[in-house]
């Protein structure tokens, strides 16, 4: 009588009338506990096999861009262009050869991608002299950004992140405008 109301009797007729079934048979959650944590275990498993499979061969391309692509820009170190010193230019190929590496492992470029562009850098860099050899791999640069897009130009938030250009590598004319 905390209430104000008399205490119904146990075995009155309105316990009866609206009885423990209100709601309908009374179930276990057990069951769906169970089986939900049982999906939830199998869609992980799926998708972390998923991206183990995904991330090696991720990994199985950007390795074969920095030991098939990237390295084909190397000999041009040995080249001495006129009125570059070798200091800089040595450190102008090692930043070609790191942009390479990064465009590689970027995820931008396909296995037949990959091998085109090997094709392309063994025919552009079989030609190239001292004289030309600035404007050879200026001319990289800015196919390489063209193709790339944000990753090369240093808009991109994703790793690799390569270099940025070298100095003795701008386009005359982008480095006109921005000034």
């Amino acid at each position: 009588m905390s209430n104000g109301h008399a205490p119904t009797p146990l075995n009155s007729t309105a316990r009866t009338v609206a009885g423990p079934n209100v709601l309908g048979p009374s179930r276990s959650g057990r069951r769906f506990v169970i089986v939900a944590v049982i999906a939830l275990l199998a869609i992980w498993a799926t998708m972390f096999l998923v991206f183990r499979e995904w991330r090696s061969r991720h990994r199985e391309l950007a390795a074969f861009g920095a030991r098939e692509v990237a390295p084909l820009v190397d000999p041009l170190a040995e080249v001495s262009p006129p009125d570059v010193p070798p200091k800089v230019w040595k450190a102008a190929v090692r930043d070609s050869h790191d942009m390479l590496v990064a465009l590689t492992a970027s995820g931008l470029l396909d296995r037949p991608g990959m091998e085109g562009l090997r094709d392309d850098l063994r025919a552009r860099f079989r030609t190239t002299s001292a004289p030309t050899a600035v404007r050879d791999l200026a001319r990289l640069w800015k196919d390489m950004e063209s193709r790339a897009g944000p990753i090369l130009s240093g808009r991109s938030s994703r790793p690799p992140h390569p270099p940025a250009r070298p100095s003795i590598l701008e386009d005359p004319a982008t480095s006109r405008d921005k000034k």
